[in-house]
């Protein structure tokens, strides 16, 4: 896959269990390198993985917040990061009922502590995709204060600034292994992220403060979800389901990577 002008990207994927994060990969390889499905309890990816396809770097991590596996999804995100180059750094989140969960939050902040901790600069250089949202639910987060709510949420104290509504589809449900239909908009979203430079150090995932680092952003993310609900309400309907839905999470996404332009929306080819 070319990405933009740019030769060659390292991608790493980070998220808890279930967020989908293989399942955007594989999507975005074209084929189910990766892992994906249904794991009740469990996510489905155990260690840190890499994929290359045509010059570039494709890396899935295990989820940090089933406690029996902590530990070990901790020194495997660690062992991602830990390298000296440029990387594209994606958060993959989901909301519950519509409303932000306070353990993504958490996961996120952990992350970047330990990259700052080793000297790499965070700050707005990451991204998120807010996956599986529901079609009429994109509808209603397309003011740009929800936007800004989630861009400032997801930074967990730092600058976010590309964020992504990527919509769900029903077909990936039950399914193992589904390749997604909005490859050419996660594309266009990936064209425009920022990179992040990590300097060799060696990465330190503090796993053990994942349950205070919840417990912290608790109060916040509630405050956060009472003003997502005021501002969701008394918004008109979606009118059409994928396509529509696809262009939403542009819109959303294009808003937070400040002014994309008409190029957001061309397919991409692998």
């Amino acid at each position: 896959m070319q990405i933009g002008s740019r030769e060659t990207m390292h991608l790493i994927v980070v998220g808890n269990p279930g967020a989908g994060k293989s399942t955007i990969l594989n999507t975005l390889l074209g084929q189910a390198h990766f892992r994906s499905g249904v794991n009740i309890g469990d996510g489905l990816t155990e260690i840190f993985q890499t994929v290359s396809q045509n010059g570039n770097k494709y890396s899935d991590t295990p989820g940090l917040n089933t406690l029996k596996t902590r530990q070990r999804a901790a020194k495997e995100i660690a062992r991602a990061l830990t390298q000296n180059g440029t990387v594209r750094l994606l958060f993959v989140v989901t909301l519950s009922s519509g409303r932000i969960k306070t353990d993504d939050v958490a996961t996120i902040s952990l992350v970047l502590d330990a990259l700052e901790n080793v000297g790499a600069n965070v700050d707005g250089r990451f991204s998120v995709i807010v996956n599986k949202c529901k079609p009429d639910l994109i509808a209603k987060l397309r003011k740009e204060e929800v936007t800004q709510l989630f861009l400032r949420k997801y930074g967990a104290g730092r600058k976010c600034e590309h964020l992504f509504l990527l919509p769900h589809e029903d077909r990936a449900n039950d399914n193992d292994n589904v390749l997604l239909q909005g490859k050419s908009h996660v594309l266009g979203f990936l064209d425009e992220a920022p990179d992040v430079k990590l300097r060799g150090g060696r990465v330190n995932i503090e796993h053990e403060r994942l349950d205070d680092t919840t417990d912290n952003y608790k109060e916040m993310v509630r405050q956060e979800n009472e003003r997502l609900e005021e501002l969701k309400k008394n918004e008109p309907p979606q009118k059409t389901w994928f396509d529509t839905a696809l262009e939403a999470g542009a819109v959303i996404a294009g808003i937070a990577a400040l002014s994309l332009g008409e190029h957001w929306m061309r397919p991409r080819r692998l």
